[in-house]
């Protein structure tokens, strides 16, 4: 961990504000959650994301994914690919790319095309919280292989709940 010099009191009712410039650097945002760890030294705040608890699963299901209909892909977070497949194998622990961030505010499955490769990405959404999404690609995008992905986001779900 690393010293901040930041120093701030907690109020009567036990709330500490972060600082701005560290919220921003993180990248958090108001309504965020954060997860609480301690241990005998101190506190520590985590951005929580229920997508990279189930990084193993989300891999194994883009791993099946792959097997059966040879589309590559990855499952993210709010900030970065927990699990990747088939050519985007590498982009792996790399944080998303604010244009694939912003399609998903409207909370609907977007089809695009870059680099003349069509894409299609969908939201995960859970208790009503955007909480990542699966993005593949490949020139065999059928309506079959994106209903099978809709259905695969729709199952983490239920895990992230």
């Amino acid at each position: 961990m690393k010293a901040t010099g930041i120093v701030r009191r907690i109020d009567d009712l036990g709330r500490v504000v972060i600082p701005k410039e560290i919220r921003r650097t993180m990248r958090i945002r108001e309504g965020d959650p954060l997860e609480i760890f301690t241990d005998k030294d101190g506190i520590m705040l985590k951005k929580y994301s229920a997508i990279s608890r189930l990084a193993q699963v989300a891999q194994d299901f883009l791993d099946a994914f792959y097997g059966v209909y040879g589309v590559s892909g990855y499952i993210f977070d709010g900030e970065s690919i927990v699990a990747a497949c088939g050519k985007l194998s590498s982009v792996k622990d790399t944080a998303i790319d604010e244009e694939i961030r912003s399609m998903l505010s409207e909370r609907r499955a977007v089809s695009f095309t870059k680099d003349d490769i069509p894409h299609y990405v969908i939201p995960i959404i859970s208790s009503s919280d955007l909480v990542g999404g699966l993005l593949i690609n490949g020139d065999n995008l059928t309506d079959g292989i994106k209903k099978a992905a809709e259905l695969g986001t729709k199952l983490l779900t239920v895990k992230t709940e």
